[in-house]
């Protein structure tokens, strides 16, 4: 699996909003602890910073973006999550993990080459499933808003795939 030297941005996602069966803050620390066991990630949060204070830039800065809950079992969602996976351009699925729920993907920049790396992770919630899905640049500082823009399209692929 790869290693990432720099995580963080684009698309930690958040739940939020009244409808949320969890605070924001226990959705941040689930989606946490699986980021560093899934990649035995190091984080990098500036020196001084809480992950609260983050967490809070990243919804503003983002406020659209939060993980997709559809009423299908997990297995299910799990197919449809990759095949999804399998369709975006440019995409290069790289893993996949039924029993874990997990994929694993990558996409270079067109001018380049760039790679970003791209999880989707399909869990249980309620009587459907949950899908949060990260991506994060290897290389650079900036993204230029090209990670958000990824998971902004994934979830939208996905929504409609569900949809029919």
């Amino acid at each position: 699996m790869p290693r990432f030297r720099k995580v963080f941005m684009a698309a930690l996602l958040l739940a939020a909003g009244p409808a949320a069966a969890q605070s924001w803050q226990q959705d941040w620390d689930q989606t946490l602890t699986a980021a560093k066991k899934e990649a035995a990630l190091t984080l990098s949060i500036p020196p001084g910073r809480e992950w609260r204070d983050q967490v809070m830039e990243f919804q503003k800065a983002y406020p659209d973006i939060s993980p997709l809950t559809l009423p299908l079992s997990s297995a299910k969602a799990f197919d449809l999550a990759l095949a999804t996976a399998r369709s975006m351009p440019s995409w290069h699925v790289t893993a996949s993990d039924p029993a874990s729920g997990r994929i694993e993907a990558s996409q270079a920049s067109f001018w380049f080459g760039f790679v970003d790396d791209i999880v989707v992770r399909v869990t249980p919630a309620g009587d459907g499933s949950r899908i949060d899905i990260r991506s994060v640049s290897r290389q650079g500082k900036g993204d230029l808003g090209v990670n958000a823009d990824r998971v902004r399209a994934y979830l939208a692929a996905l929504k409609a795939a569900a949809a029919g």
